[in-house]
């Protein structure tokens, strides 16, 4: 069964899990699922998330940082794809063993 609270306790339990000791600064979505997890709700629950995650300091200056390539990437097809593990696909098997003569 989940507590429903106020503003005020809502503005706390989100400052907590959000800032607090073991605050990871995660998402809006995130949030709001934690606090439910931790057995508090109120209606505006996803709205008051997403606005505290969007007016935090910490969370925002490091929101901008982007893992792309400076530049376009270039495609680069070898004629040879498999040369540098040295497989070809084109050589010979190698032959059966004779049941006869294998004994």
């Amino acid at each position: 069964m989940l507590l429903c609270v106020g503003e005020i306790e809502s503005r706390r339990i989100l400052n907590e899990i959000h800032n607090g000791s073991c605050g990871s600064h995660i998402g809006a979505r995130s949030l709001a699922g934690k606090v439910t997890r931790a057995g508090f709700f109120w209606p505006t629950l996803l709205i008051d998330a997403n606005n505290h995650v969007r007016s935090c300091d910490k969370c925002q200056r490091h929101a901008d940082l982007h893992h792309a390539p400076g530049e376009p990437l270039k495609s680069y097809m070898s004629p040879w794809p498999f040369y540098m593990w040295g497989w070809t696909f084109w050589d010979h098997s190698p032959p059966p063993r004779d049941r006869q003569n294998f004994y």
